[in-house]
């Protein structure tokens, strides 16, 4: 009878940490058709309030990267080479800031602006964001799309 009452227990606590397991790895899955949506409006609303008319998001790139919950890629419409826009939440003084770069293969990875509430700050140190942290992710961003351009 106590096997039984064993079995019975580890069972459940076999299902706890099953359902714990599912839990998180649904958390990682890529981002959902309305996110995407939504960032790439938020990039073009930086884009416009910068008074870029010539630069307009296209299509979503998926990343094959633990980061794709905290970035996501678009292609920029409009110019001569190929060109992507990135948006990537960066933790500064305050809390997360979603942080647009853009990138091309000439140019590298360039600071662009911050999308939401923060659309007309173009200061990045006003939003509590270092020149380190976006020196950082200047470097990191052609590595990620270029690894996610050639899969």
């Amino acid at each position: 009878m106590s096997d039984i009452k064993d079995l019975r227990e580890g069972g459940i606590v076999a299902g706890i940490l099953i359902v714990i397991f599912l839990l998180l790895f649904s958390l990682s899955f890529p981002v959902s058709a309305e996110k995407k949506e939504g960032l790439a409006v938020a990039i073009q609303n930086v884009f416009d309030s910068e008074n870029d008319d010539n630069l307009k998001v296209g299509e979503f790139i998926p990343i094959n990267s633990p980061l794709q919950t905290s970035l996501s890629v678009y292609t920029v419409l409009g110019q001569q080479e190929d060109m992507y826009a990135c948006i990537i939440r960066i933790t500064g003084i305050c809390g997360p800031v979603p942080v647009v770069f853009i990138y091309s293969a000439l140019q590298g990875a360039k600071y662009f602006g911050i999308a939401g509430e923060f659309n007309k700050v173009t200061d990045y140190d006003l939003a509590g964001i270092s020149y380190t942290q976006i020196n950082y992710w200047s470097k990191k961003i052609p590595t990620i799309i270029e690894g996610s351009l050639n899969e």
